[in-house]
Protein backbone atom coordinates (compact mmCIF):
# COMPACT_ATOMS: atom_id res chain seq x y z
CA UNK A 1 0.00 0.00 0.00
CA UNK A 2 0.75 3.43 -0.70
CA UNK A 3 0.67 5.81 1.63
CA UNK A 4 -0.01 9.54 0.18
CA UNK A 5 -1.74 12.73 1.99
CA UNK A 6 -4.31 14.78 0.29
CA UNK A 7 -2.42 17.46 -0.28
CA UNK A 8 0.54 15.52 -1.80
CA UNK A 9 -1.94 14.12 -4.73
CA UNK A 10 -4.20 17.42 -5.22
CA UNK A 11 -0.29 18.95 -5.62
CA UNK A 12 0.84 16.03 -8.34
CA UNK A 13 -3.02 16.79 -9.90
CA UNK A 14 -2.07 20.60 -10.27
CA UNK A 15 1.36 20.75 -11.05
CA UNK A 16 1.64 17.86 -13.60
CA UNK A 17 -1.03 19.21 -16.10
CA UNK A 18 1.83 22.57 -17.03
CA UNK A 19 4.50 20.11 -18.01
CA UNK A 20 5.17 21.36 -21.90
CA UNK A 21 4.82 17.56 -22.81
CA UNK A 22 1.66 16.69 -25.23
CA UNK A 23 -0.20 13.18 -25.39
CA UNK A 24 -1.73 13.77 -28.44
CA UNK A 25 -4.13 10.62 -28.74
CA UNK A 26 -1.48 8.67 -27.04
CA UNK A 27 -2.55 5.52 -24.18
CA UNK A 28 -0.65 3.41 -22.71
CA UNK A 29 -1.18 -0.30 -23.46
CA UNK A 30 -1.56 -2.58 -20.49
CA UNK A 31 1.56 -4.74 -21.06
CA UNK A 32 2.75 -1.12 -19.98
CA UNK A 33 0.62 -0.44 -16.89
CA UNK A 34 1.53 -4.26 -15.56
CA UNK A 35 5.16 -3.30 -16.15
CA UNK A 36 4.81 -0.60 -14.01
CA UNK A 37 2.70 -1.61 -11.47
CA UNK A 38 5.28 -4.73 -10.94
CA UNK A 39 7.92 -2.26 -10.46
CA UNK A 40 6.25 -0.49 -7.79
CA UNK A 41 3.52 1.86 -8.52
CA UNK A 42 4.73 4.77 -6.02
CA UNK A 43 7.44 5.41 -8.55
CA UNK A 44 4.86 5.73 -11.31
CA UNK A 45 2.26 7.71 -9.88
CA UNK A 46 2.83 11.04 -10.81
CA UNK A 47 2.79 9.40 -14.87
CA UNK A 48 -0.10 7.89 -13.72
CA UNK A 49 -1.86 11.00 -12.64
CA UNK A 50 -0.15 12.90 -15.96
CA UNK A 51 -2.31 10.53 -17.81
CA UNK A 52 -5.52 10.85 -16.06
CA UNK A 53 -5.11 15.10 -16.05
CA UNK A 54 -4.23 15.02 -19.45
CA UNK A 55 -7.04 12.67 -20.84
CA UNK A 56 -8.10 13.99 -24.09
CA UNK A 57 -11.75 15.03 -24.75
CA UNK A 58 -12.76 12.33 -27.02
CA UNK A 59 -12.00 8.87 -26.42
CA UNK A 60 -13.04 5.56 -27.29
CA UNK A 61 -14.32 2.84 -25.38
CA UNK A 62 -11.10 1.09 -25.23
CA UNK A 63 -9.76 3.94 -24.01
CA UNK A 64 -12.49 4.01 -21.66
CA UNK A 65 -11.37 1.04 -20.12
CA UNK A 66 -7.78 1.89 -20.04
CA UNK A 67 -8.29 4.95 -17.88
CA UNK A 68 -10.77 3.04 -15.46
CA UNK A 69 -8.39 0.29 -15.02
CA UNK A 70 -5.57 3.36 -13.88
CA UNK A 71 -8.36 4.74 -11.77
CA UNK A 72 -8.72 1.47 -10.60
CA UNK A 73 -4.48 0.62 -9.47
CA UNK A 74 -4.18 4.23 -7.78
CA UNK A 75 -7.84 3.45 -5.96
CA UNK A 76 -6.18 -0.30 -4.69
CA UNK A 77 -2.92 0.81 -4.44
CA UNK A 78 -3.08 4.09 -2.58
CA UNK A 79 -4.10 4.87 0.48
CA UNK A 80 -5.23 8.70 0.90
CA UNK A 81 -5.14 10.20 4.15
CA UNK A 82 -4.74 14.17 6.17
CA UNK A 83 -1.34 14.66 8.20
CA UNK A 84 2.59 14.72 7.52
CA UNK A 85 4.05 13.08 4.25
CA UNK A 86 5.61 10.03 5.17
CA UNK A 87 9.22 9.40 5.05
CA UNK A 88 11.19 8.88 1.77
CA UNK A 89 12.63 5.48 1.52
CA UNK A 90 16.09 4.65 -0.20
CA UNK A 91 15.83 3.23 -3.13
CA UNK A 92 18.04 0.47 -3.85
CA UNK A 93 20.24 -0.07 -6.95
CA UNK A 94 18.31 -3.04 -7.90
CA UNK A 95 14.59 -1.45 -7.11
CA UNK A 96 16.50 1.68 -9.70
CA UNK A 97 17.09 -1.12 -12.33
CA UNK A 98 13.08 -2.24 -12.19
CA UNK A 99 11.57 1.49 -12.35
CA UNK A 100 13.92 2.13 -15.44
CA UNK A 101 12.88 -1.34 -17.05
CA UNK A 102 9.73 -0.32 -16.60
CA UNK A 103 10.22 2.94 -17.84
CA UNK A 104 11.72 1.65 -21.20
CA UNK A 105 8.19 -0.08 -21.86
CA UNK A 106 6.25 3.23 -21.85
CA UNK A 107 5.68 4.18 -25.49
CA UNK A 108 4.72 7.79 -25.35
CA UNK A 109 5.39 8.57 -29.19
CA UNK A 110 5.41 12.57 -28.12
CA UNK A 111 8.80 13.33 -26.45
CA UNK A 112 11.23 14.50 -29.64
CA UNK A 113 9.00 17.33 -29.92
CA UNK A 114 9.50 18.50 -26.09
CA UNK A 115 12.53 20.16 -25.06
CA UNK A 116 12.33 19.97 -21.38
CA UNK A 117 12.73 23.17 -18.97
CA UNK A 118 14.05 23.83 -15.40
CA UNK A 119 10.26 24.58 -14.94
CA UNK A 120 10.04 21.15 -15.59
CA UNK A 121 12.17 19.67 -13.98
CA UNK A 122 10.85 21.60 -10.86
CA UNK A 123 7.61 19.90 -11.50
CA UNK A 124 8.98 16.72 -11.57
CA UNK A 125 10.78 16.75 -8.40
CA UNK A 126 8.64 14.95 -6.57
CA UNK A 127 8.64 11.49 -4.67
CA UNK A 128 6.34 9.87 -6.96
CA UNK A 129 7.60 11.49 -9.84
CA UNK A 130 10.78 8.54 -10.00
CA UNK A 131 9.01 6.75 -13.05
CA UNK A 132 8.86 9.75 -14.95
CA UNK A 133 12.05 11.17 -14.70
CA UNK A 134 13.78 8.20 -15.28
CA UNK A 135 11.70 8.04 -18.40
CA UNK A 136 12.80 11.17 -19.43
CA UNK A 137 16.58 10.40 -18.91
CA UNK A 138 15.85 7.63 -21.38
CA UNK A 139 14.50 9.59 -23.78
CA UNK A 140 16.02 12.80 -23.94
CA UNK A 141 19.60 11.64 -23.48
CA UNK A 142 21.67 14.64 -24.55
CA UNK A 143 19.11 16.86 -23.85
CA UNK A 144 21.16 19.76 -21.75
CA UNK A 145 18.75 19.93 -18.62
CA UNK A 146 18.06 16.24 -18.86
CA UNK A 147 21.41 15.86 -18.27
CA UNK A 148 21.86 18.21 -15.31
CA UNK A 149 18.54 16.35 -13.89
CA UNK A 150 20.79 13.26 -13.95
CA UNK A 151 23.67 14.56 -12.47
CA UNK A 152 22.07 15.72 -9.75
CA UNK A 153 20.11 12.81 -9.06
CA UNK A 154 23.72 11.30 -8.90
CA UNK A 155 25.12 13.77 -6.47
CA UNK A 156 22.75 13.38 -4.15
CA UNK A 157 21.86 9.57 -4.27
CA UNK A 158 24.65 7.20 -4.20
CA UNK A 159 22.78 4.11 -5.45
CA UNK A 160 21.49 5.98 -8.37
CA UNK A 161 24.85 7.39 -8.89
CA UNK A 162 26.25 3.41 -9.09
CA UNK A 163 23.43 2.34 -10.96
CA UNK A 164 23.80 5.10 -13.65
CA UNK A 165 27.23 4.45 -14.23
CA UNK A 166 27.07 1.10 -14.97
CA UNK A 167 23.96 1.01 -17.20
CA UNK A 168 23.46 4.94 -19.05
CA UNK A 169 26.48 3.12 -21.27
CA UNK A 170 24.22 0.80 -22.46
CA UNK A 171 22.23 3.43 -24.60
CA UNK A 172 24.50 4.46 -26.66
CA UNK A 173 25.99 0.98 -27.94
CA UNK A 174 25.27 0.27 -31.80
CA UNK A 175 23.56 -2.66 -30.75
CA UNK A 176 20.03 -3.22 -28.74
CA UNK A 177 18.53 -5.84 -27.46
CA UNK A 178 15.10 -4.76 -28.59
CA UNK A 179 12.72 -7.87 -29.18
CA UNK A 180 14.55 -10.53 -28.28
CA UNK A 181 14.53 -11.77 -25.02
CA UNK A 182 16.27 -14.98 -23.59
CA UNK A 183 13.76 -18.39 -23.21
CA UNK A 184 13.63 -19.47 -19.62
CA UNK A 185 15.49 -22.44 -20.81
CA UNK A 186 18.50 -20.25 -21.59
CA UNK A 187 18.41 -18.34 -18.44
CA UNK A 188 18.39 -21.62 -16.12
CA UNK A 189 21.00 -23.22 -17.93
CA UNK A 190 22.86 -20.64 -19.43
CA UNK A 191 22.68 -17.16 -18.18
CA UNK A 192 22.31 -18.50 -14.09
CA UNK A 193 25.02 -20.82 -13.94
CA UNK A 194 27.39 -18.09 -15.33
CA UNK A 195 26.54 -15.13 -14.10
CA UNK A 196 29.44 -13.99 -12.43
CA UNK A 197 30.21 -13.64 -16.01
CA UNK A 198 26.54 -13.07 -17.43
CA UNK A 199 25.45 -10.34 -15.18
CA UNK A 200 26.29 -7.50 -17.55
CA UNK A 201 24.84 -8.91 -20.13
CA UNK A 202 21.82 -9.31 -18.30
CA UNK A 203 21.64 -5.63 -17.49
CA UNK A 204 22.47 -4.56 -20.76
CA UNK A 205 19.21 -7.10 -21.87
CA UNK A 206 16.79 -5.44 -19.36
CA UNK A 207 18.05 -1.87 -20.10
CA UNK A 208 17.57 -2.11 -24.29
CA UNK A 209 14.91 -4.49 -24.32
CA UNK A 210 11.22 -3.81 -25.60
CA UNK A 211 8.55 -5.45 -23.76
CA UNK A 212 5.35 -5.47 -25.92
CA UNK A 213 3.72 -8.59 -24.20
CA UNK A 214 2.70 -10.70 -21.00
CA UNK A 215 5.32 -13.25 -21.85
CA UNK A 216 8.14 -10.72 -22.47
CA UNK A 217 7.37 -9.09 -18.61
CA UNK A 218 7.56 -12.41 -17.23
CA UNK A 219 11.06 -12.98 -18.81
CA UNK A 220 11.77 -9.39 -17.69
CA UNK A 221 10.67 -10.07 -13.87
CA UNK A 222 13.01 -13.36 -13.89
CA UNK A 223 15.65 -11.85 -14.89
CA UNK A 224 14.82 -8.92 -12.55
CA UNK A 225 14.93 -11.64 -9.84
CA UNK A 226 18.50 -13.10 -11.13
CA UNK A 227 19.69 -9.53 -10.52
CA UNK A 228 18.24 -9.41 -7.21
CA UNK A 229 19.84 -12.41 -6.28
CA UNK A 230 23.29 -11.47 -7.27
CA UNK A 231 23.22 -8.06 -6.51
CA UNK A 232 26.09 -7.98 -4.53
CA UNK A 233 27.88 -8.29 -8.78
CA UNK A 234 26.92 -4.06 -8.48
Amino acid sequence: MIYVTYDEYDKLCEELPKLKLERGDWFPQMTELEAMQSAGLEHFLGFLVWILETEPRKVSDREKEIMNCINQMILSNVHFYDGEPMPQKEISIVEYLKVDTAAGTISLPTIGKWAPTQKDMDILENPFCMGFKLWLIRSKKGNETVDRLRADMEEKDKNYKKFSSITYSFHSMAFQCKNWLPTEEQIQNIIIPNIAICFDFVLWILETCRVSTMEDEKVVTQLIGVVNENSALF
